[in-house]
């Protein structure tokens, strides 16, 4: 099984194309031939003239090597490597309030293991060992590093203005208005576009037209049952799609062209981050299988919201939701217990649901001290030095120490036994 310690290219933006056009000369046909595989079996293959084509299906496991269909902005490409892991050159000296290793090229988020970013708690849910969903520590706290190292890294988001209200009364009684600002926070620019309405209303309308920002981010406060509504122009022959944000507790459901996630009651002040493009495309692909189908369905344009409360749009709003569940989920021993059945190789006992990972611990320690540094709160300090406990503790006491050559302390991301 592959490890979540890296997957190939989770880059956003591909490269150029090598000779990239689109008017060249059609080729030759392609035609179907046998491939006769050591005398032994054969294999369909696809001949182009002199060239003949293997399936990378039969190549991939034959020759113990990777690949897979990345999509970059709508755009498809093929991409090969001999190894799953990949070593980055560091860009410069490593400090715990700064980019963690390469993560500002992550994408946790797109990974054909994560089913949804959970609408209740703003977290990866994984499928990596079990297609019915669980929270996994590694990709949650790899989803708050790598949204914290874009955040040092990116550009500071494209802010679009749609209505103003700044002046106007602000006590949620005002009716259908709206206005943005700006601040800084230790460093980070905030940018948020709020809105206000009636209570006994219906919600508010928002006209968009937006073809470049699919990043939504509010903080919500129900006062009875509601819901977000963004309705949204694909590139599925321009079809409206529309994703629900509703206030109750189901995962994620898809029917016709409407996608739904519980995001919980939310009758007290809370954020709410998403990405549209994942949200778009973690509900059109929906299966009951480990893997989310593939699809290559995106959005063009955000036509227009129906909402209630007010929102912002900005990075550090991820990180923060990894960092908040780090807190609300250790346990007493200091650990973040995963709780799905790891199987591992012949002649070792399997993992059964409540193990710990030195991987886990370490990148969660990562996530929570650039928390503290960033707002001062004890409690991310606090969460993060009961972090280290099971680094004291062997495996078969439910710590993740290992000793190699009975002199060598190391620590495994799957503490095995024996």
């Amino acid at each position: 099984q592959q490890s979540e310690e890296a997957s190939p290219q989770e880059q956003q933006k591909a490269p150029p194309v090598a000779g990239g056009g689109f008017n060249k000369a059609p080729g030759p046909k392609y035609e179907e031939i046998d491939c006769l595989i050591n005398d032994e079996h054969t294999v369909k293959g696809r001949r182009e003239g002199n060239e003949v084509f293997l399936p990378f299906s039969w190549v991939e496991k034959y020759f113990e090597v990777y690949g897979k269909i990345a999509q970059y902005d709508g755009y498809d490409r093929f991409e090969f490597s001999h190894s799953y892991s990949k070593v980055y050159t560091q860009r410069a000296p490593y400090h715990p309030d700064g980019v963690f290793m390469s993560f500002e090229g992550y994408n946790v988020e797109v990974r054909d293991r994560v089913k949804c970013i959970s609408g209740v708690e703003g977290v990866p849910l994984s499928t990596q060992w079990g297609p019915q969903g669980y929270f996994y520590p590694i990709q949650i706290a790899q989803y708050g590093l790598s949204h914290y190292s874009k955040n040092l890294t990116e550009k500071p988001p494209h802010v679009e203005v749609y209505e103003t209200a700044e002046e106007k009364d602000k006590t949620g009684r005002a009716g259908n208005e709206c206005f943005t600002a700006e601040r800084g926070f230790q460093g980070f620019v905030i940018f948020f576009f709020s809105f206000f309405f009636a209570e006994n209303t219906e919600g508010v309308s928002l006209q968009l037209g937006n073809a470049r920002d699919f990043i939504i981010s509010f903080d919500l406060k129900f006062i009875t049952n509601g819901s977000i509504s963004v309705v949204l122009e694909t590139t599925e022959k321009n079809q409206l799609f529309t994703v629900h944000y509703v206030s109750n507790t189901q995962l994620i459901a898809f029917k016709d062209r409407d996608i739904y996630y519980g995001i919980g009651p939310r009758t007290t002040w809370s954020t709410l981050t998403r990405d549209l493009v994942t949200d778009l495309r973690k509900g059109v692909g929906l299966s009951n299988t480990k893997a989310v189908k593939q699809t290559k369905i995106m959005p063009k344009r955000v036509v227009r919201l129906v909402a209630k409360g007010r929102g912002f749009l900005d990075n550090v709003a991820s990180f923060f939701a990894a960092s908040n569940w780090l807190v609300r989920n250790q346990d007493e021993r200091g650990g973040w217990p995963i709780m799905v059945t790891r199987k591992l190789g012949e002649g070792f006992k399997s993992l059964e649901p409540g193990w710990y990972s030195a991987m886990a611990q370490g990148q969660a320690i990562s996530t929570l001290v650039r928390a503290y540094l960033l707002t001062k709160e004890q409690a991310f300090l606090s969460s993060a030095l009961r972090a280290t406990a099971p680094y004291k503790l062997p495996s078969e006491q439910r710590g993740v120490k290992a000793v190699f050559m009975n002199r060598h302390d190391w620590y495994e991301e799957y503490p095995t036994s024996p």
